[in-house]
């Protein structure tokens, strides 16, 4: 999204949603001549245009999707509008990636377009000569082009290890 968003010379507002409460989108109440008014949080855009990211949306939980529901159909949440301009995107991984995701609530899941990326050795290569990857990472990935992603979900069902020799006897 930071690619995107800096190609096109649009601002960025990358929001996690597993780290919300629904509060924190709609913001704190105050009272503005005996009427209850929402002040919504400074992280939300508020001017020029940009692209309001709304990350690991399937891991946050349904009263957060509920917030972001809002949002994203009707640009505005409590008293906040989203400005002119700005498009709203969501990533997130899927159910079936083992990623302890909630449910979509199928509203939201119907506002967004759905694309899953596939990887691509070629488009790995274009992109680490780019980015400075070291040549030898780069080589030893011509050569095992397979290597570059293996995620298994049935098989991988643990976190990544690494094994390291522990002490010959134990100490205490």
């Amino acid at each position: 999204m930071r690619q995107a968003a800096d190609a096109n010379n649009l601002s960025l507002v990358d929001v996690r949603a597993t780290l919300l409460d629904p509060v924190d989108l709609r913001g704190l109440p105050s009272v503005v001549r005996g009427t209850a008014v929402w002040c919504p949080p400074a992280f939300l855009p508020r001017e020029c245009r940009g692209l309001l990211f709304l990350d690991e949306l399937a891991q946050a939980p349904p009263l957060v999707q509920a917030a972001c529901l809002q949002l994203t159909l009707d640009r505005r949440l409590g008293e906040y509008e989203l400005p002119e301009g700005w498009g709203v995107i969501a990533a997130s991984n899927r159910s079936e990636d083992r990623a302890g995701t909630h449910r979509l609530i199928s509203p939201l899941l119907n506002r967004f377009v759905h694309l899953d990326l596939e990887v691509s050795a070629d488009d790995w290569q274009a992109w680490a000569v780019t980015a400075n990857i070291a040549a030898k990472v780069r080589s030893f990935l011509r050569f095992r082009p397979g290597l570059l992603f293996q995620f298994k979900p049935e098989t991988n069902r643990g976190p990544f290890r690494r094994r390291v020799p522990g002490p010959s006897s134990p100490t205490c």
